[in-house]
């Protein structure tokens, strides 16, 4: 999950006084000697109503992808592309993330034992 600033797009208004844009969001993985391992695009083309896009001006456009990251990934580079000006922005992310100081355990669970028949 995460947020992309408004003014780093370009939305478009439109004469019916809707806003128009398409945005490729990307997250790749590499490994160790910068082979690609994972990756995931999706497109999303925008046309937002005028409220809508007040919110976006507010809050930024938020993201949501989901990508399988193989153990031996080293880093995700996560990357915006605005279609109606070619402007492409990254960024790079270390891998493993490590969690926060202030973060809570994950509690562990084993399985209850096998019955037998």
């Amino acid at each position: 999950d995460y947020a992309v600033t408004p003014a780093d797009l370009r939305f478009n208004p439109m004469p019916d006084g809707s806003y128009h844009d398409v945005i490729n969001f990307m997250a790749t993985a590499f490994d160790e000697e910068g082979v690609l391992v994972a990756s995931q695009i999706s497109q999303v083309a925008a046309d937002l109503k005028p409220e809508t896009f007040r919110d976006i001006q507010l809050g930024g456009v938020r993201v949501h992808q989901e990508i399988d990251v193989p153990l031996k990934s080293v880093a995700l580079r996560l990357g915006v592309e605005d279609v109606a000006d070619s402007h492409i922005g990254t960024l790079e992310i270390p891998l493993p993330v490590k969690a926060p100081p202030d973060a809570p355990a994950v509690a562990r669970r084993s399985m209850p034992p096998i019955e037998r028949d």
